[in-house]
């Protein structure tokens, strides 16, 4: 599959929180709640403390059922084409449905690759927490991104060309990863994510 050499470049941003939201809204696999001043993680104790961006985790809606939600299906096809340009390859989602991976074609081959993913709004507050802690690491820069559901947040690498970027509406939180974090590839992970808001 072609979309391996690409995935390889989803750096920490990406791959990191993927991990740690398991890319399917499932309960985190780790965390600042499995964190302690004892530890020696970087992140033990509250990251989100003085962090303008960080809002009252247990303010929100409670988790909505993603029994039935499908990422692939959040956003047709044609619209696939207009938001990020025309594809390599069929999008390839997941075996539970949460993930849809798009390989763009340029000339010559593949460009970048676009990962949405459908979550729950605790993996999304969970991300948000880490995000802080990254950011506060100087690994990536986090920013907000306004005018994208309830609430949303982008963390864009100190190296590499990793950009992700949330979205939580309701229970149900979204996030868009891409290996390319230029103008072009930015506004296009934004438009991709409001086009899958919409279908939701």
């Amino acid at each position: 599959m072609r979309l391996g050499t690409h995935l390889g470049s989803l750096t920490l941003a990406g791959i990191g929180l993927c991990l740690i939201t398991a890319c399917s809204g499932g309960p985190p696999l780790a965390g600042p709640a499995h964190t302690g001043p004892s530890s020696g993680n970087p992140l033990a104790g509250n990251p989100l403390a003085g962090n303008p961006l960080a809002g009252d985790a247990s303010s929100g809606p409670p988790d909505a059922s993603l029994a039935g939600v499908h990422a692939c299906k959040l956003v047709p096809a044609t619209v696939v084409a207009k938001v990020i340009g025309p594809l390599l390859e069929r999008p390839y989602e997941s075996p539970q449905g949460r993930d849809c991976f798009y390989q763009t074609a340029v000339p010559g081959g593949g460009g970048p690759t676009y990962i949405l993913s459908v979550i729950t709004r605790s993996g999304y507050e969970t991300s948000k927490t880490f995000a802080e802690g990254v950011s506060q690491s100087g690994a990536a820069r986090l920013t907000n991104a306004p005018g994208l559901g309830d609430d949303a947040f982008a963390l864009t690498t100190a190296k590499g060309q990793a950009y992700t970027l949330w979205a939580v509406r309701g229970g149900v939180g979204l996030s868009v990863q891409v290996n390319d974090k230029t103008s072009p590839g930015v506004r296009k992970a934004h438009d991709l994510l409001a086009a899958a808001l919409g279908g939701l």
